[in-house]
């Protein structure tokens, strides 16, 4: 009960999904960034509890990513901010380095 009221809390998996996707983000290659987050939600090994994120979930945290200034994408109208080859800022990689790529610190 205690891993499905974690599963179903909007804050604990904003939270965690911000930071899983620094991690993703730090672990690819920044000469040749991923096209989008497709591969970060096939990734089993970035879920909340075991519980796959949502496309939405992931593109409004790109957006929150891409507004605090830890990632950085071009701009396409069609396209919430940070979805479109989104890379790591320079406050990015040290939000993942620094902080364990804790957002709110």
């Amino acid at each position: 009960q205690d891993v499905r009221a974690q599963r179903a809390n909007p804050a604990k998996r904003a939270h965690a999904l911000r930071r899983q996707m620094l991690i993703w983000l730090y672990e690819q290659d920044q000469d040749d960034p991923p096209h989008d987050w497709a591969a970060f939600l096939e990734d089993t090994r970035f879920t909340m509890l075991g519980e796959n994120f949502r496309d939405s979930e992931v593109a409004a945290a790109a957006e929150y990513l891409f507004s605090r200034d830890l990632i950085t994408g071009p701009h396409i109208e069609e396209a919430p901010q940070g979805t479109i080859c989104p890379r790591l800022t320079a406050d990015g990689y040290d939000c993942v380095t620094d902080y364990e790529a804790n957002v709110s610190e």
